[in-house]
């Protein structure tokens, strides 16, 4: 993106941007520990998800927690609430709760 093309004066350009990066971040309260991850997408979806919580419950040599957890504390995205991701967490026993 040149800069000046795309700034707070220029708004409607922004709108032109067709993939955007998307931040994924798991806190987990009982370690301290933070996971980051980002795609690059039109916007949120099922897939970028899946694939998110899937790797930050994955075990890994650099990090203390993983695993599924009982509580699931997030918000009312589109890819949250969605059938595909719902369904993968009831089956796997977890709470999901939304602030």
């Amino acid at each position: 993106m040149r800069e000046e093309a795309f700034n707070k004066n220029k708004p409607a350009n922004y709108a032109r941007v067709k993939l955007k990066v998307w931040r994924y971040v798991r806190y987990d309260h009982a370690s301290g520990s933070i996971d980051v991850r980002y795609y690059e997408a039109e916007g949120e979806n099922q897939a970028a998800l899946f694939d998110f919580l899937l790797w930050t419950w994955g075990k890994q040599q650099s990090r203390l927690s993983h695993g599924i957890p009982k509580i699931l504390l997030w918000d009312k995205g589109s890819a949250n609430t969605s059938h595909g991701i719902r369904n993968l967490l009831d089956a796997l026993g977890v709470d999901r709760r939304f602030s």
